[in-house]
C-alpha cells in the first residue's frame, strides 16, 4: 500500500508529466524534467522479492534493536512496493546530476540497495570489484520505481558505490575489532549481517592489512574543513531554489554559504570555521572589485576570489557544486586549453604526415638514381 507522501510525489509526477508533454518542450534550457519508459525484464522479479525481503528483516532487525527515541533504518518499503505504472520522475541538472523534491528519495532507496546484502553483499574487498551483472541488477531495481535515462547511469551508481562503502565502514566500527583476534572476535560478537565465518574473517583479514591506510583515511577525513548542514538537500537542489529566487545561478561562494548555514540557528553559520571562510571569501572579493574595472561581471570576481582562498581543485573534482560535478563541464574553455598544450592538432598531425611522406619519397628517388 503506498503511502500519502508518496501518492502525493506520484501526483505531482504525473502533473509535471502532463504540462510537459501538453507544452511540448521536451529537454529544455540548463534543467531537465526525464519521463521515459525504463524496461522491465522478468529477471527482475526474483531479485525484487529478495530485495523486499531483505529490507524487511533488516527493518525488524532495527526495530528490535533501537532505543526509545531514535528511528530505526530507512527502509523505503513504499517506494520497493511501487507497480510498474507508479514510477517517479527524478530532474537532473545540466551537469546530470538528480536535484528536486524527488532527490531525497532517490538517494534513500538507492541506499537500501546498496544495504542489500542479497544483491551487493560485503564480502567483496572493492566496490571496482563486484561483478558487472550485480550492479545490472541494482540499476534494474532502481529503473523498476524511477524513471531515469541511461545516460544518467554513472552518476546513480556512483551514489550507491558511496552508499555502500559508508554500509561497508558501519559494519566495520559496530563489529570489527583490530585488537581482537578473530577467534576472539567470533565468541565476543556475531558475525554481523549473515556473512559466513570464513567470508567474515577475509574481511578482518583485508582491515588488518590495511590498517595503515585505513588510519591515513581517517586522519584525512578529521581535515575536512566544510560541513554540509542541509541534510538530505543536495547541492544542485539549493542550486535550482536560488536561480528559481533570484533569476541567476549563485556562484561557489554563494553556495558554500547556502550550504553552511544551520536552520536551528536562524540562518547562521554552522562553526567557527564557516565564519572564517566567509570573512576570508568577503575580504577577497572586496580587494578584487576594487583592483577590477566597473561592469566588471561579479561572478568573475567571485570565482577569483574563491580560487585564492581555497587554492586549486583537486583532480577530475569540483568543489561546492556536489558529487559528480567534473572540472570539463564547469569550466570547458579552460579544460580544452589545458588539454590541448602540448599535443597537436589533427591539422598539424596531417601536416607532418605528408611531410614524412614527402620525405620518404625523395629518399626512395635518390636511392633509385643510385
Amino acid at each position: 500500500m503506498v503511502n500519502k507522501r508518496i501518492q502525493k510525489l506520484l501526483q505531482n509526477t504525473r502533473g509535471r508529466s502532463r504540462r510537459a508533454e501538453s507544452s511540448n518542450r521536451g529537454l529544455n534550457g540548463e534543467n531537465e524534467s526525464q519521463v521515459v519508459t525504463p524496461p522491465h525484464s522478468p529477471s527482475e522479479t526474483p531479485n525484487t522479492e529478495l530485495e523486499l525481503q531483505h529490507n524487511v528483516e533488516h527493518g525488524e532487525e532495527g526495530s528490535s534493536q533501537r532505543s526509545q527515541n531514535t528511528r530505526g533504518r530507512t527502509v523505503m518499503r513504499d517506494v520497493h512496493s511501487l507497480g510498474p505504472n507508479d514510477l517517479l520522475v527524478v530532474r537532473f541538472n545540466e551537469r546530470g546530476q538528480p536535484y528536486g523534491e524527488m532527490q531525497p528519495t532517490l538517494s534513500n532507496f538507492v541506499g537500501t540497495i546498496a544495504r542489500n546484502g542479497n544483491l551487493l553483499p560485503l564480502s567483496f574487498l572493492d566496490w571496482r570489484k563486484i561483478p558487472k551483472n550485480r550492479l545490472d541488477l541494482a540499476w534494474g531495481s532502481v529503473t523498476a520505481r524511477f524513471c531515469i535515462p541511461t545516460r544518467h547511469r554513472n552518476i546513480v551508481m556512483q551514489i550507491m558505490g558511496a552508499a555502500w562503502r559508508r554500509w561497508r565502514t558501519e559494519v566495520k566500527a559496530t563489529s570489527y575489532d583490530p585488537n581482537i583476534p578473530f577467534d576472539e572476535l567470533l565468541q565476543i560478537r556475531p558475525v554481523p549481517h549473515k556473512l559466513t565465518p570464513e567470508v567474515w574473517e577475509t574481511l578482518c583479514d583485508y582491515w588488518k592489512k590495511n590498517e595503515r591506510t585505513s588510519k591515513i583515511n581517517r586522519e584525512n577525513a578529521h581535515k575536512k574543513q566544510r560541513i554540509h548542514a542541509q541534510g538530505r538537500i543536495n547541492i544542485p537542489t539549493l542550486e535550482d531554489k536560488f536561480f528559481q529566487e533570484n533569476g541567476v545561478k549563485p556562484t561557489r561562494i554563494e553556495l558554500l554559504e547556502l550550504s553552511c548555514r544551520s536552520k536551528k540557528k536562524g540562518g547562521a553559520p554552522i562553526d567557527d570555521e564557516a565564519i572564517r571562510h566567509e570573512a576570508l571569501l568577503n575580504e577577497a572579493v572586496k580587494r578584487h572589485l576594487q583592483d577590477m574595472p566597473e561592469g566588471t561581471d561579479p561572478r568573475q570576481v567571485h570565482e577569483q576570489a574563491f580560487r585564492e582562498v581555497f587554492g586549486p581543485e583537486h583532480s577530475g573534482r569540483v568543489r561546492c557544486l556536489g558529487a559528480g560535478a567534473l572540472p570539463s563541464q564547469v569550466f570547458p574553455e579552460q579544460y580544452k586549453r589545458s588539454h590541448c598544450q602540448g599535443y597537436d592538432t589533427a591539422s598539424d598531425v596531417t601536416e607532418k604526415f605528408k611531410e614524412m611522406e614527402e620525405k620518404i619519397k625523395d629518399m626512395e628517388a635518390r636511392e633509385g638514381a643510385r
